[in-house]
């Protein structure tokens, strides 16, 4: 073992405690993050699903209860949208789907146009207590053309 007198041990030293120290701050802080994320999962008890478009397409065409949720802002939703779609933009779901989603138990399928809004308003949803929520991505790549308008 070589031990190091003087400065040059005292250097070393401070830079193995300040090493230390960075992953010491890494650990704690990768522990409460992931902590957080997963006691937020726990209270909600809920967590979306992707859906095909083919699984929501059977859905859409069955007997069940289901809100379809177009999520995209209201000049896009004006443009097209999948038939019986409700408009709900992303950034107003926090102040209105208790008024257009009346019941937190129906299920609830949401699109955008390229899926990433959509993610993100499932999120948002399953946050406001609603339980049966399903991402069916984007309109952009929905392939059942007839259903459009």
């Amino acid at each position: 073992m070589i031990f190091l007198g003087g400065n040059k041990g005292k250097m070393l030293r401070k830079i193995f405690i300040g090493i230390f120290i960075v992953f010491a701050i890494f650990l704690v802080n990768r522990y409460f993050y992931s902590t957080v994320d997963k006691t937020e999962i726990q209270e909600s008890n809920a967590s979306y699903k992707k859906l095909t478009a083919e699984e929501a397409k059977e859905i859409i065409e069955g007997k069940q209860d289901f809100i379809l949720l177009d999520v995209r802002r209201i000049e896009e939703y004006s443009e097209n949208k999948i038939k019986e779609a409700i408009s709900l933009p992303l950034a107003e779901i926090e102040d209105r789907a208790n008024d257009v989603i009346v019941s937190k138990e129906v299920i609830i399928l949401v699109y955008c146009y390229g899926g990433t809004r959509s993610k993100e308003a499932c999120r948002k949803l399953l946050k406001l207590g609603y339980k049966a929520v399903y991402d069916i991505g984007g309109i952009s790549v929905w392939p059942y053309l007839d259903m459009i308008e």
